[in-house]
């Protein structure tokens, strides 16, 4: 369960692709000729990569230390710390 957890938008965008490719494949009173039904999969499978590469975190602007943690929540400012994972 951790693994579909942990790639969830991987493993929808994959079924989802799969999906269309076999609706596109089967339905063949769509007035589309085969080349074109392997550009719109070509263009979903480019919108969901781009989706997924603008879905993430950004990297930390600096690495975190216990240190520079203590100094940044002591300061007597107000502090929101977010813990995330990528993963």
């Amino acid at each position: 369960m951790s693994l579909l957890n942990q790639y969830s938008f991987v493993v929808f965008a994959v079924v989802f692709g799969l999906m269309m490719a076999g609706v596109l494949w089967r339905w063949q009173d769509l007035p589309l000729s085969p080349a074109l039904r392997v550009v719109a999969l070509a263009i979903y499978a480019v919108a969901a990569v781009l989706a997924g590469m603008a879905l993430r975190y950004p990297a930390a602007e600096q690495p975190l230390t216990q240190s520079s943690a203590d100094a940044t929540i002591g300061n007597g400012r107000p502090t929101f710390v977010m813990l995330y994972s990528n993963y």
